[in-house]
């Protein structure tokens, strides 16, 4: 395989993943949307409160994702490297 057809062939696969993970958010977002809507509207009993409160979450949930998501990235950056630190010294045994 030439190095063009193999770069073409990854480009393709990449596409197809970039199109499969947006399929698979559009459709988890839509099947939470629905489940949410209705606990909201067994809780609330009012279809326009219901609604709102979904509509609300389907708005705020991926800012929440994305302040979670930097936030681990802090911790991640200001842990310790666990490889670098001081060997570990046995004793040898007795």
């Amino acid at each position: 395989m030439s190095d063009r057809s193999r770069r073409s062939a990854l480009s393709w696969q990449a596409r197809r993943s970039s199109r499969r993970r947006s399929a698979k958010t559009v459709t988890y977002e839509v099947v939470t949307a629905v489940s949410e809507f209705g606990a909201n509207y067994l809780f609330v009993r009012d279809v326009v409160t219901a609604a709102g409160l979904t509509t609300f979450s389907v708005v705020i949930a991926p800012i929440v994702y994305y302040v979670h998501e930097r936030a681990w990235d802090c911790y991640d950056e200001r842990k310790p490297d666990r490889q670098q630190s001081r060997p570990l010294k046995l004793s040898p045994a007795a």
